[in-house]
């Protein structure tokens, strides 16, 4: 079968008349479907011809999650890496407070990121000359975009989580970071050359007084050529004197109140008393000071949806509000801002946040948002924080697992990210080990440099099995590939004796017809590696006799080779070369072998010699080892007995 290019899947067709009658797969590596027809590869039921046939099935691979593919993203999950690693060690050295406090900087750091990647995705949005490129950059960024805002909203309910439960100063600030109409209607206004001839400009005051950016407000309207007047002084005194309650105020909450309720009765005085009625942008603004509800169903557009609605109007009804009623003013929020029958799966998922609802957060990012480095890192770190045991999910730790290994899975699937995804299995304590081996086995080990870091990464998580497997693969290709030095080496490193003794024969064979060894570095430096099998202890062994015998040491040479044939560890195939290695000592002015070793080598030519097939080259040169061992016989015990004297 051939493999056919990768298919986008979200096309929902796969152009392939073989899978008209049915289809097959098989599970790639994370995100991948291999898909092929079952109708090519099904038995005939009788003998006509096929229509199938004849035929070229084809597979297909189908790819998902496909965003790590560009820069911003692959430099997105590199940074949030490092982050999740740090929350890691930092859960096992804090506690209590302190971790809680940690937490939140994790967060923001995770937001962080978030926001670059955001603004990335945009730039190679705007740089992109190819159209079907510019709308895939659009469409990721606008998919971030909406992942950093339900990150803040949970960090906010779930993560940040003030004393006294007020937080109505964070919805600000989260409504202002993500809604900056405001700020483009004003550019616009003052590029004018009469701006308070436009309507924009009291829609820009709106849009500020509506995220409680009342300072923004006041100097806007201080550009107003009639701002000196009574009117005008009137409202800026009480966008100046509107109370905001923080957390960190030296006055307390019920105190709080009694300035917010004070301050918004002198609102309403001043607006019965028709301070505002000779400008209608000053009386309504005043309305939305007053929290005047047909105010807000007027002007509910400039809030662009129903969550901004929501806070603008808690800012001036309900400043103290607490997270748990955010829910039931949600729903009021999009009933009046008609959005009941257009909730989008992004509205779905910030309703379940403000319903405390995380099971159903997650779901729905992990489902309709398509993107597993949301779901995996915000499950951590609600999981760290305690938030889904306060849920009471039986099955918390197995959700964290459960999408880490999922978002460690696609990283396994790239080729420069898998690495990333090895430390994520490393912090699934359950099934992450049989999860990373799995993966590991079956990673494409095109290079040499990436077969290293692979055994490297199994061998310090001690999968010795898996290592020696990968080893003993790479080892087989290269002896495929006549290159048996690597071989060799790649059989050392997978201790497998068995393959090990077949390569020191495959050497020892080749020295036999050739007289030079391949490699003689590598079996110069095998140390204790050489142990690994008999065989191999003999070649090394055997390599040491040539240095001493090239290094002129010839007593010790003949002592090795006098043990290695004494000791039955050399192959009785190489028997002879090894007699024939002893015919220049046996023939050198000193003498070298002792009577004793100068027996054991006639004792090796005899049982040769008792063989019936012979091995080739004895008989050429028998009867001149025979001569040479009777001479060095006769030499030795005249030595000896000299000595003995």
């Amino acid at each position: 079968m051939a493999l056919q290019r990768e298919i986008d899947y979200s096309r929902g067709v796969i152009p392939d008349w073989s899978l008209s009658e049915g289809g097959k797969f098989e599970w790639g590596r994370g995100n991948h479907l291999l898909v092929y027809g079952s109708s090519v590869c099904r038995k005939p039921q009788s003998d006509r011809p096929s229509k199938f046939s004849p035929c070229s099935p084809k597979i297909h691979q189908i790819k998902w999650d496909t965003s790590l593919q560009n820069p911003a993203t692959r430099k997105l999950v590199n940074e949030s890496h490092a982050i999740f690693l740090t929350l890691q060690k930092l859960v096992t050295e804090v506690k209590d407070n302190a971790l809680k406090e940690q937490l939140v900087k994790i967060s923001r750091r995770y937001r962080s990121v978030l926001s670059a990647c955001v603004e990335n995705l945009q730039n190679d949005a705007d740089s992109a000359h190819d159209g079907e490129t510019k709308n895939e950059y659009i469409l990721q960024s606008e998919l971030f975009y909406k992942l950093e805002l339900i990150w803040n909203l949970c960090e906010i309910l779930f993560i940040d989580i003030k004393p006294g439960g007020v937080i109505l100063c964070q919805l600000l600030e989260w409504i202002r970071l993500h809604f900056t109409e405001g700020d483009r209607k004003m550019e616009v206004v003052l590029e004018q050359e009469n701006p308070w001839e436009q309507q924009e400009a009291w829609d820009a005051v709106f849009c500020f007084v509506f995220q409680g950016r009342t300072e923004d407000a006041r100097k806007l309207l201080q550009t107003h050529p009639n701002s000196s007047r009574d009117d005008f002084s009137s409202m800026d005194e009480l966008l100046r004197k509107m109370p905001f309650y923080q957390s960190v105020t030296t006055y307390s909450l019920t105190e709080f109140k009694l300035r917010w309720h004070h301050w918004q009765d002198e609102c309403r005085c001043r607006l019965q008393d028709g301070e505002f009625a000779a400008v209608d942008g000053l009386e309504a603004t005043c309305k939305i000071l007053c929290g005047d509800w047909e105010m807000f169903q007027e002007l509910s557009e400039l809030c662009e949806t129903w969550y901004h609605l929501m806070v603008s109007r808690l800012l001036y009804t309900d400043p103290t509000v607490k997270a748990h009623d955010l829910f039931s003013i949600a729903q009021e929020c999009i009933t009046m801002f008609d959005s009941v029958n257009q909730m989008t799966h992004l509205d779905n998922t910030l309703l379940a946040a403000m319903e405390f609802d995380l099971q159903q957060v997650i779901r729905e990012c992990g489902l309709y948002l398509d993107s597993w480095w949301f779901v995996a890192h915000l499950t951590d770190l609600l999981h760290h924080g305690g938030q889904l045991d306060l849920q009471q999910l039986s099955y918390s730790k197995n959700l964290r697992e459960f999408q880490l290994i999922d978002y460690a899975s696609s990283l396994m699937s790239h080729q420069s990210l898998w690495q990333i995804g090895v430390d994520y299995f490393d912090h699934c304590p359950v099934l992450g080990r049989q999860y990373l081996e799995l993966f590991l086995e079956r990673i494409p080990l095109t290079s040499e440099i990436k077969t290293r870091k692979v055994l490297a990464l199994a061998e310090k998580r001690e999968m010795f099995h898996l290592a020696r497997s990968i080893a003993k693969i790479k080892g087989m290709n290269a002896l495929r590939n006549g290159m048996l030095g690597t071989a060799l080496t790649w059989a050392v490193k997978s201790k497998d004796a068995c393959f090990a003794s077949v390569l020191a024969d495959k050497f020892l064979v080749e020295y036999s017809e050739s007289g030079q060894f391949t490699s003689p570095d590598l079996l110069d430096n095998l140390g204790s590696c050489m142990l690994v099998s008999d065989r191999l202890t003999f070649l090394g062994k055997y390599r040491e006799f040539h240095k001493m015998y090239e290094e002129k040491e010839f007593k010790e040479a003949s002592a090795l080779l006098v043990s290695l044939l004494a000791s039955r560890l050399a192959p009785k195939y190489f028997w002879v070369t090894l007699l024939f290695d002893a015919l220049p000592l046996l023939e050198s002015e000193e003498v070298v072998f002792s009577s004793r070793q100068t027996f054991q080598l006639m004792y090796c030519l005899e049982e040769l010699q008792q063989k019936t097939d012979k091995p080739p080259g004895l008989k050429e040169k028998e009867d001149l080892l025979r001569l040479a061992l009777t001479r060095n016989l006769a030499r030795a015990f005249i030595s000896e007995g000299s000595q003995d004297l």
